[in-house]
């Protein structure tokens, strides 16, 4: 017997946004996508300095596989439109780089 689940989506609005500015680490283990994102905070300036940071965690994400696998998808297609629309330039990859993959 095949049973089919339904699932009934509820916003939360009170569940706020988080922004982060790149992603730290991608790990997999048992089955499980594990995404640590963080956001970088720089320091104030001085003269004749070099300019410095933090990198604060913000979260941490894990997801199933086959929620990363969708998440991936939405990605892509999105990054596809943004090419389209002319506002973000795929950059090639260097033959050094290519071939390590």
């Amino acid at each position: 017997m095949d049973t089919q689940i339904q699932i009934s989506y509820v916003d939360m609005p009170g569940v706020e946004e988080t922004f982060a500015d790149f992603v730290r680490q991608v790990a997999v283990k048992d089955q499980v996508v594990r995404i640590e994102l963080c956001v970088t905070r720089m320091n104030d300036p001085h003269p004749n300095e070099a300019r410095t940071g933090t990198a604060y965690t913000v979260a941490r994400i894990a997801l199933p596989i086959p929620a990363a696998l969708a998440l991936r998808e939405h990605l892509t297609l999105n990054i596809a439109e943004l090419e389209k629309q002319g506002l973000l330039k795929r950059l090639a990859v260097p033959p050094s780089l290519a071939s390590n993959h």
